[in-house]
């Protein structure tokens, strides 16, 4: 995990207060999977 994010460029804040909304697990889990497939794709 640590490796994708030094190679994709900062999210900005209202991506990670998204992600911090546990009222929205599901959509938490795909944004999760959505940025692991970026940081993938941009290596």
């Amino acid at each position: 995990m640590m490796m994708i994010y030094t190679h994709t460029p900062c999210p900005p804040k209202a991506f990670w207060i998204y992600l911090n909304d546990r009222r929205r697990s599901r959509e938490k889990t795909f944004g999760l999977i959505f940025w692991v497939h970026v940081g993938y794709t941009k290596t």
